[in-house]
């Protein structure tokens, strides 16, 4: 169960897709997301505007393939690794949307929340593995 530990609720190592079972999820079905929105397709936005000459990657498209996902930081002048992971970009399938101050995310419980596009990244990225124990402080 150790290769589950940092591993998202839906992981994409190759097809079919491996079965990962509720059990697996040790930091709880509450703490962990699922799915996210990621809108605009097939378009590319950068904080809210069209980024000019940027195209979303077929994997990355919606109702592609695998709907593969990689979720990034990002900076306001549209360079990796920055503070921001929530509304800055659809370009790699992160959480966006058009919604003022944040997305909605479905957790494994199957409850459905609204997170603020100002959440600490390393927060958020705590939310996506399954079983690393990370203790996620967040208001909802």
């Amino acid at each position: 169960a150790d290769k589950f530990r940092r591993a998202g609720f839906f992981q994409r190592t190759g097809y079919p897709l491996p079965v990962n079972p509720i059990r697996n999820i040790t930091d709880g079905t509450s703490n962990t997301i699922a799915v996210w929105e990621s809108a605009g397709r097939d378009r590319v936005f950068l904080f809210g505007q069209i980024w000019a000459g940027q195209t979303v990657y077929a994997e990355h498209n919606a109702w592609a393939g695998g709907n593969a996902f990689f979720c990034y930081g990002w900076n306001r002048d549209g360079s990796k690794y920055g503070p921001y992971a929530i509304n800055a970009t659809n370009l790699t399938a992160n959480p966006y949307s058009f919604h003022t101050g944040g997305a909605t995310f479905l957790f494994a419980d199957g409850s459905v929340r609204y997170l603020s596009e100002n959440m600490n990244t390393a927060n958020l990225y705590a939310m996506l593995t399954i079983g690393a124990n990370e203790v996620v402080e967040v208001g909802f």
